[in-house]
């Protein structure tokens, strides 16, 4: 009798573990953490001449390990920004008016660089580095 008992426990625990538990991951996934960076320019005058920078604002964001981010480009300053976290092997663009969306998971921890092409060293008005850092 205790053996029979045994099973059905195992029996339960085994359909829990191989269908329960599963189904309603699937049917209660984690959320999405959206988070929104802005293009834009700073100018100034240095020395009589006009001097123009660009930059992602906010230029760093934290995510925790394992959170989904949505992560929303919106296309505030300047004509186009081609960019690309290579880390995340992510590419994409943005357009002045719009936003690019791109969906990623912080699987490992570091620091991984949001890099605008356009403006990628002092002579395009850069450079336009943001930075994403994964914590534990």
């Amino acid at each position: 009798m205790r053996l029979s008992r045994f099973y059905q426990h195992v029996s339960v625990f085994a359909f829990l573990l191989l269908f329960a538990i599963p189904a309603y991951a699937a049917a209660n996934p984690l959320p999405v953490r959206d988070v929104h960076l802005f293009t834009v320019e700073y100018k100034t005058k240095i020395n009589g001449q006009e001097a123009e920078v660009y930059r992602w604002d906010p230029g760093q964001i934290i995510v925790k390990k394992g959170e989904t981010v949505a992560l929303h480009l919106h296309g505030f300053h300047g004509k186009e920004h081609a960019f690309s976290i290579p880390k995340l092997q992510i590419k994409g663009k943005v357009k002045k008016g719009e936003t690019t969306t791109v969906t990623f998971q912080a699987k490992e921890p570091g620091t991984y660089e949001l890099i605008c092409h356009n403006h990628y060293t002092h002579q395009q008005h850069g450079p336009m580095i943001g930075y994403i850092t994964v914590v534990n």
